[in-house]
């Protein structure tokens, strides 16, 4: 595909997601890679979550998700799980 730009969680910003590359831009301008193996450990913690909590950004971060696996990129793949990107 391409790079295509989607809202934030928060709904307060804009970052870009590049699934050939598999990474993520942020509206600062850093670009941070991934693999799979995190967007499942965010799937797991999405897919435990009720829904009426599971579009909340503190979610994925400490300290409400202790020893988070990368609390900058966890938000953002949530966003994209909850919009089936990935």
């Amino acid at each position: 595909m391409a790079k295509i730009s989607y809202i934030t969680l928060g709904g307060r910003s804009r970052f870009i997601f590049d699934d050939v590359n598999l990474s993520i831009e942020t509206s600062n301008g850093n670009v941070y890679y991934f693999d799979m193996s995190l967007v499942n450990i965010v799937r797991d913690r999405y897919n435990k979550l009720s829904s009426n909590i599971r579009l909340m950004t503190s979610q994925y971060t400490d300290p409400i998700w202790s020893n988070c696996p990368q609390r900058i990129l966890a938000p953002y793949i949530a966003k994209l799980i909850s919009i089936g990107v990935v």
